[in-house]
């Protein structure tokens, strides 16, 4: 099987997305892998979305886009949470 797209060369499109969900499952991991309670996790890395009820992931400045996932390191340009995603 062949990979249609390698990420290793990307700068982190999809962590640019405006809008990033989130789901209760995915706050819960979040605090398990930060040492934090949910309601700190939701605290400190989630936010309202644009739609009613959305909750997404926070963002940051970046150089290479307006704004990336808080998760993104912006050295390896790769996920610094994707064990706990």
């Amino acid at each position: 099987m062949t990979v249609p797209y390698d990420c290793s060369k990307c700068p982190a499109y999809c962590c640019s997305y405006a809008r990033i969900p989130v789901t209760d499952a995915d706050v819960e991991r979040l605090a398990a892998h930060h040492g934090v309670s949910v309601e700190a996790a939701n605290r400190k890395y989630i936010k309202n979305g644009t739609e009613k009820g959305e909750r997404v992931l926070r963002h940051r400045a970046d150089e290479h886009f307006d704004s990336i996932c808080v998760f993104l390191d912006q050295e390896t340009r790769g996920c610094s949470i994707y064990e706990a995603r």
